[in-house]
């Protein structure tokens, strides 16, 4: 093994990372929205690595909040999600090319 410990020094890392940060919604979110009815989600991020967070150098540093709303296992609304190249997918790297065709954007 060229790295010995590497598995186990991974497996540390996605624990830590794990508990980085904490997000609560502000407002509880309603047991039903209506169509055409716009309710705000506000999120409360806290940070709890005791440094800045996300920290390191400026070009790789992100952060972003992955929204999912679905009824069973219907999808009604999904934002900040990767690409399969791990690229953020959003407005600007729609794979149409074309604002508004993916279901929706917060």
């Amino acid at each position: 093994m060229f790295f010995p410990g590497k598995n186990e020094q991974r497996q540390a890392i996605e624990d830590l990372l794990k508990t980085a940060a904490e997000i609560n919604f502000f407002d509880t979110p309603p047991d039903t929205i209506t169509a055409g009815i716009v309710w705000d989600a506000k999120l409360i991020v806290s940070n709890n690595t005791g440094h800045n967070f996300p920290s390191g150098t400026t070009f790789p540093r992100q952060l972003w909040i992955e929204l999912i709303a679905t009824i069973g296992n219907d999808t009604l609304l999904t934002s900040g999600w990767l690409d399969a190249n791990g690229d953020l997918l959003d407005f600007y790297t729609d794979p149409s090319g074309e604002q508004g065709s993916t279901i929706a954007y917060i």
